[in-house]
């Protein structure tokens, strides 16, 4: 009803700008070319506003009407209107007449209205494309203008109809191929029409040919320079996408990029470079050397210099195990030269370009040294020394080259340091320096100081510190702040004085909000801190919150600095310091007027209560849920956050219950038989309930769309959790024999890997043990001793094994609950619209007789704010089941329609889910879809084996949202109707 409304309204404002289009001019300053001019911006709104086909179609019909019979100047509107709809002509139904209004104006004398009309034709290709009428008046236009605008227009239509169809470019290449040869034909035209060749390689043939003829164009030594960079990066595109002589191209490529005198087509033929060979298989060793050589090159221009640095960048990382391998074959040879000189001259260059103040230059030398170094250094997520990197691989580069490449970043380091950082802090607080570029350098400064040693780290964060407290709010919370932050998880021994010194530092900080926050978020941040120790800082902590908020304590609120607070406390969330979060936000939430927000604080309040509170856990989960569905009541949002708690809840709650019943097992002697059953079938029930568990969270990870990707990987940890307490649970049954075989989740199949590979090495080379994953790392390999043990046969095995199990349980449970950033964050409203024809009814089954498919019209919206995960296209999934699929549901009663509905234990699945793919286009999909009905589930109802006169099913149709990135989101909705034969 709303969608019709809708249409109707879109009609509607149609007829308005129909008539003021019509209107007769009454005044004297706007004439009538105005009034229409004025009626045509209008259609910009109108088609964002209600994009439905029906409107589009009847709009584009009315545009084509006024530009067959209106002057130049309307035309040039009229083609502006269709070039800002290019997103909407797919929905046009009457493509046909739209042509026949527009074509008759290609046979104008005005070479003006016959480049207009080109241009139109060009902006309708994505749906007149493969209409032959519609190619030859491009192509005849092309081969006869010539007016310069004309043959601009032929070219550029000729342009969108090569993207958009494959027959059109072997027709138009011959008329291509005689205007680049001819020697009359101007410059520019050739710039434009060479660019055509970038679209020709779907046909091989064609794609050889126009190959031949860009070669052809560089060969020539009069040809113009502008031509050569274009023709250049036409051959590289075309090769790219036909697969087609691209060792060749490379090697052309590079002959302009190292050997050309002119500096334009250097730097052209490097940005070619990089296009290219992207992950191009056709890189060889060659190559690489051929790279450190054209760096080893000597030139006067910066930006010559910068740029090939940055190609190198990009090469080096996109084929790091063939640089990895050279450097560990060729370091101690005589092939070694290229590497050294190449790593001490971009030394050189990088003190030169900072001393001289070229910043840029500075820091593509900077990241090309660094991806060298972070060959060196091959575990870089556990920030170990490059020493111990090279001792803990066989396969890994010589110690030669450890120790030159180490010698190297410890001397960038210290100069950075020691230098120039301070140099750029004071030129970036008078201007001299961006910001970003400052940035850029502390970033590469912090990357240096975790690929040495934890003592380089811990001096460079003490002295970064005392600057960061000395200097100005905003370049002490734009570059030192996320300097420290990054480099402080390479410290050693941080926990043991930053504490102290951080609160000491507070307290004459209360003035400088910027900065007191910067120095609490530190503090929050900073690894290895004991629980102990925890709860200890927590009421220092809060004592220096009370002052920076000027504490009340008759209202038991703060009075100042909020904003700020609520800062600190989402920061305490979101690395564990739980009880900070329990009294800011109680504070905070009897401070605000607003309902929704007074429920918002409360809820976060109290689930840090439950984290913090060892008793009467699941109370405060409960309130703290409670709050949560007011505020969803209130504002339609916080979906999330109410399945984040309750599943922390429910895995806390099964853990307990693990716990309690391996406790009842080893106060028990000498069970009996009949016991030992009813302790495994409990076993068994809580390893089910861990299985539902990481599933559960797998649902989550996948249902909301734009989740980043420190949140997946929250989510991911927690189901692995939920997965190891599932497979040592069936481990342990299994040996006691009862159930000899069970499936491993292939999600823990690289983790079990892993603990194997970590058993065979020496433990002094393992960091210790943080994080979650780490714990479940250690458990697996206990695991893997109970098989490899004799406890089988051993009286003890059922204590010996279930006090593994508790101790997992008991680390896993101290671990403080991390909330992710998306904790806090604002969910992005999202609706998708779907309609079906033949529409789908619960009471009334779509019927089909025998030897019939269904054709299924699926037309929907997606309604989104928001555009920084941009949603590409809709995947339509059907399914037959014999009864209606269920959704997820939560402890509260509230299902989850959002979510990908799963047959359960009672559904049968009668046909294997079908998909269908729809481009989204200016939030409109649409497709159509076929589903065929084998012909023995219609024998099955003549054979009777059902009581009723035709055998039914349900029919179920869910949405599935792909992203830029193409990764897959379960939003939905879900519609499911019956349908008989």
């Amino acid at each position: 009803m709303s969608t019709s409304r809708e249409q109707t309204e879109g009609h509607r404002a149609l007829l308005e700008i129909e008539s003021r289009f019509n209107a007769k001019s009454h005044g004297v300053v706007i004439a009538i070319q105005g009034i229409q001019i004025h009626a045509l911006a209008m259609f910009a709104d109108v088609f964002n506003q209600f994009p439905y086909p029906v409107v589009i179609n009847a709009a584009i019909l009315k545009l084509a009407d006024w530009f067959r019979t209106s002057n130049n100047v309307i035309k040039f509107h009229i083609y502006k209107v269709f070039k800002q709809a290019d997103q909407h002509l797919i929905k046009v139904i009457n493509v046909e007449e739209s042509m026949r209004r527009i074509l008759p104006v290609l046979n104008s004398n005005d070479t003006v209205s016959r480049a207009l009309a080109l241009r139109v034709l060009g902006c309708m290709s994505v749906i007149i494309a493969n209409k032959v009428d519609v190619q030859h008046a491009v192509l005849q236009r092309l081969e006869e203008a010539t007016d310069r605008a004309e043959a601009e227009a032929a070219i550029w239509a000729a342009d969108r109809f090569c993207a958009q169809s494959i027959q059109f470019s072997p027709t138009v290449f011959p008329t291509i191929e005689a205007k680049l040869k001819d020697p009359h034909i101007d410059v520019n035209i050739k710039l434009r029409l060479v660019q055509l060749f970038r679209h020709m390689h779907h046909n091989i043939a064609v794609a050889r040919q126009a190959k031949s003829v860009c070669v052809s164009l560089l060969e020539n030594p009069k040809v113009d320079q502008n031509l050569v960079m274009v023709v250049l990066r036409t051959l590289s595109l075309l090769l790219s996408q036909a697969l087609l002589d691209r060792k060749e191209q490379l090697d052309r490529v590079f002959t302009f990029a190292c050997d050309d005198s002119r500096k334009a087509v250097c730097l052209s033929a490097l940005d070619d470079l990089s296009l290219l060979a992207n992950n191009d298989l056709s890189i060889d060793p060659s190559h690489i050397y051929r790279l450190l050589s054209l760096l080893n090159r000597d030139t006067n221009s910066i930006t010559l210099m910068e740029r090939r640095y940055s190609c190198a960048q990009s090469l080096l990382r996109s084929y790091r195990p063939l640089v990895w391998f050279m450097m560990r074959e060729t370091w101690q040879s005589e092939s070694q030269s290229d590497f050294i000189q190449a790593l001490t001259l971009c030394e050189q260059r990088l003190v030169q370009a900072l001393a001289s103040e070229h910043y840029v230059l500075a820091i593509a030398c900077a990241k090309f040294l660094m991806i060298l170094f972070e060959l060196a250094h091959q575990d870089t997520k556990q920030q170990q020394p490059l020493q111990v990197a090279a001792r803990s691989y066989d396969r890994g580069i010589s110690s030669e080259a450890v120790s030159d490449l180490k010698a190297i970043a410890t001397r960038l380091g210290k100069k950075i340091e020691e230098s120039y950082l301070s140099q750029l802090v004071d030129k970036t607080s008078v201007g001299k320096l961006s910001i970003r570029q400052a940035r850029h350098l502390f970033k590469l400064q912090a990357h240096l100081l975790l690929l040495q040693d934890g003592e380089e780290c811990t001096k460079s964060f003490q002295n970064n510190f005392e600057k960061m407290v000395t200097n100005q709010d905003d370049v002490a919370v734009q570059l030192f702040a996320p300097f420290l932050l990054e480099i402080a998880n390479g410290c050693h021994d941080t926990p043991n004085w930053f504490p102290d010194v951080a609160l000491t530092t507070l307290k004459s900080c209360t003035n400088r909000p910027k900065l007191f926050v910067s120095i609490v978020q530190l503090l929050l941040r900073t690894s290895g801190i004991h629980l102990e120790k925890r709860h200890e800082l927590s009421g220092k902590i809060l004592s220096q919150l009370e002052k920076f908020g000027a504490w009340e304590q008759q209202k038991q609120v703060y009075t100042d600095n909020g904003w700020f607070l609520y800062i600190i406390a989402s920061d305490a969330g979101c690395n564990g310091w739980h009880e900070i979060m329990y009294r800011v936000y109680g504070s905070l939430g009897r401070m605000v007027e607003s309902e929704a927000s007074k429920c918002w604080l409360t809820a976060v309040s109290l689930l840090g209560l439950a984290e913090s509170s060892r008793e009467n856990h699941r109370k405060y989960y409960l309130e703290s849920l409670t709050y949560l569905q007011a505020f969803q009541s209130l504002t339609g949002s916080r979906q999330f956050q109410m399945w984040y708690i309750q599943l922390r809840m429910e895995m806390i709650s099964i853990a307990h219950q693990l716990n309690q019943v391996l406790s009842f097992l080893q106060q028990t002697q000498n069970p009996s038989l009949s016991y030992k059953k009813k302790f495994v079938k409990n076993l068994q029930k809580c390893g089910l309930h861990f299985g539902e568990l990481a599933s559960r969270y797998d649902f989550i990870a996948q249902s909301f769309l734009a989740m980043d990707d420190t949140t997946l990987m929250d989510l991911e940890t927690y189901k692995v959790c939920a997965l190891v307490c599932e497979h040592a649970i069936r481990s342990f049954i299994k040996n006691e024999n009862i159930g000899a075989f069970f499936c491993v989740d292939p999600v823990l199949i690289p983790l079990i890997t892993m603990a194997n590979e970590r058993m065979h090495i020496d433990t002094a080379t393992v960091s210790t043990v943080f994080s979650l994953q780490d714990i479940c790392l250690e458990f697996l390999q206990a695991i893997i001793n109970w098989d490899d043990s004799d406890r089988r046969e051993n009286s003890d095995n059922y204590s010996l094994c279930a006090q593994d199990i508790q101790s997992f349980i008991t680390r896993m449970l101290e671990q403080p609950l991390s909330l992710p950033r998306y904790f806090f964050g604002r969910e992005k409203p999202l609706n998708v619209q779907l309609t079906v024809d033949p529409p789908l009814s619960d009471k009334q089954p779509i019927i089909l007789q025998e030897g019939q498919n269904l054709t299924i019209n699926f037309e929907g919206f997606v309604n989104l704010s928001g555009k920084e995960v941009p949603v590409e296209k809709a995947s339509i999934v059907c399914s037959i089941t014999e009864e209606r699929t269920k959704h997820f549901s939560d402890k509260l009663g509230n299902k989850k329609n959002l979510s990908d509905p799963h047959p359960n234990e009672q559904t049968k699945l009668l046909l294997p889910p079908t998909t269908y793919d729809a481009k989204i286009v200016n939030s409109y999909f649409t497709c159509n879809g076929l589903l065929h009905i084998p012909k023995h589930m219609f024998e099955i109802s003549m054979t009777g084996s059902n009581t009723g006169p035709c055998q039914e099913a349900w029919l179920n149709i869910f949405v599935n949202l792909v992203d830029c990135n193409n990764r897959v989101w379960a939003t939905g909705p879900h519609i499911s109707g019956k349908i008989a034969w």
